[in-house]
Order: C-alpha cells, then structure tokens, then sequence
C-alpha cells in the first residue's frame, strides 16, 4: 500500500472525527460557545492537526456543508428540474435526530446561511443550465424563492410530530415551487 493511500484514509478519517465532534457539541450547546479546543478533544486529536485542515471552527462548518453539496450534484439525477431536491431531502431525513436538536440552537442560523448558500448555487446551476435566456434578476429571483421554498419544506418537515420521508418532502416542494418557476420564466420571455 503506498504511502499515499494511508496518508488520504487518515486525512479522510480525521476530517471525519472533526466533522462529527462539531455536530455533536453543536446538538450540546450554541456554537458560539465550541472552541477549537473542545472539537480537538472531542475528535481526540491534536490542535496542530486541527489547523492542518481547517483554519477555524466555521470552516469546518462550511466545508461539512460543501461535501454535502458535492455528495447531492454526484447523486442529482440529469434532466430532472431541481433534481437535487429528493436526494438532499434523503440526507436531510438521514440526519433528522441531529437536525431537530440542533434546531432550536444559536447554532441552527449560522448552519442554515449556510446550507441556504449552497442550495441557491445548486439552484443557480439548474437554471443556468436549462434557462439559458433569463436574464440575471430573475435567475436571482428565483434563486431565493426556490431555495426559500424548499428550505421551508425542511423546517416544517422537521417540526411535524411524525417523521416525513424524502419523497413527500420533494413531492411538495415540487408542487409549490414548479408552477411559479415556471410562470416567472414564462414572463421573462415575453
């Protein structure tokens, strides 16, 4: 085995206790109260491999909300309009327990600005792609309502007292966000 492989396992193994020490100690408290050193102890590591990957506790943040979004555009079926939708609902629904905990924390506001960044550049993509003739206001436009749309779903998903499953979630998201996308795109052609 090359040195190579071993060394991408242990950085993947310990961006792995990083990430998993930060959810965990953000369903304990408020993120503004995790220091760096409760992460390190919590991954059982050292401080100075800390940095090696991450500058701050928020990087560790958005670069746990990237891999999500590279783990959604690999598993996005083509052709399908927000096609992103369900497989993002799939792993929302997976996470559920450490989302509803999370929630109700300080900490829930920054994981939303920036789940919500990433979800309007999946949003941007889609449109992009297939609406080549919108011009940049109403792409931005709905950017924010598609992805507004679709977190609301989540939210609401996440305060209901049963458990809803990524395909009823994509199937209302759809329902209440298609038709309008659709009527601003057909506006903006004319």
């Amino acid at each position: 085995m090359s040195d190579n492989v071993r060394l991408d396992r242990r950085v993947r193994r310990t961006r792995f206790a990083v990430q998993e020490a930060l959810i965990g100690l953000m369903v304990e408290k408020d993120f503004d109260a995790i220091t760096v050193a409760d992460i390190v102890e919590r991954a059982d590591i050292v401080r100075s491999t800390f940095y090696m990957h991450y500058a701050d506790k928020e990087d560790v943040l958005r670069q746990g909300v990237e891999y999500v979004r590279a783990w959604v555009e690999h598993n996005t079926p083509r052709g399908l309009r927000f096609g992103f939708s369900e497989p993002l609902y799939r792993h929302t629904c997976d996470i559920r327990p450490t989302l509803r905990a999370v929630a109700g924390r300080q900490s829930w506001t920054l994981m939303q600005a920036l789940f919500v960044r990433a979800l309007g550049d999946l949003i941007r993509d889609d449109l992009l792609r297939t609406q080549a003739h919108a011009d940049e206001i109403t792409i931005e436009t709905l950017v924010h309502v598609v992805s507004a749309a679709w977190f609301s779903v989540l939210t609401w998903s996440l305060q209901s007292e049963r458990d809803i499953d990524a395909e009823e979630m994509d199937r209302l998201f759809r329902t209440f966000a298609l038709p309008g996308v659709d009527a601003v795109l057909s506006a903006a052609r004319r």
